[in-house]
């Protein structure tokens, strides 16, 4: 379909309206993930569009907007955040489940159980660095392999692999260190 869109050289307005559209809320999950901040994520998707729709002749592969533009709301994130030297994460009460046979017993309680899990790591990841959460991003939430982080972010393969080592060892250290160590999608951190 995007290819299609961009048949032409320049879009037309409800083109670009189409492309707000279909990208607008995987950018401000994107932001948000790294300002923990709603108002600074809308801040970061509308800065992301303009500078994408400015700069939209530079995007070579078409078929990869959608990387594209994550990137670009990634970096804009952390540019904004590093503006700033402050962190706008609101710190809350850690929760931890007990560990009974008899609480697993029921569905709807490990459902429970699974999106508790879940807030809580994503309460941790904003403890991180901002480029460890980035990277993590990109690998975990967008299932992106090595060589594409690579050439979204300009980088060499190994040093991708080497910032993911590293975020997880982070990432690994802090949870340790709340008494919360689990797997995550079959993968030990």
């Amino acid at each position: 379909m995007l290819k299609k869109l961009f048949a032409k050289k320049k879009p037309s307005e409800d083109e670009y309206r189409l492309i707000y559209d279909l990208f607008y809320d995987r950018l401000y999950h994107d932001a948000y993930f790294i300002t923990r901040d709603p108002y600074l994520a809308q801040d970061v998707v509308q800065d992301t569009f303009i500078k994408a729709f400015r700069d939209l002749d530079s995007l070579r592969d078409r078929s990869k907007m959608g990387a594209w533009l994550s990137t670009i709301a990634s970096r804009t994130a952390i540019d904004l955040i590093r503006k700033q030297k402050v962190w706008n994460g609101i710190p809350t009460e850690d929760v931890y489940l007990e560990n009974d046979q008899s609480y697993h017993s029921n569905p709807v309680e490990m459902e429970v159980e699974v999106k508790l899990m879940l807030k809580e790591v994503g309460e941790v990841l904003s403890e991180i660095s901002v480029e460890h959460r980035e990277i993590l991003l990109l690998k975990y939430i967008h299932e992106l392999k090595e060589k594409e982080i690579a050439e979204l972010l300009n980088l060499k393969e190994g040093t991708v692999k080497s910032r993911i080592f590293r975020a997880k060892k982070e990432l690994r250290k802090i949870l340790i260190g709340k008494n919360f160590t689990q797997q995550m999608d079959g993968e030990v951190l």
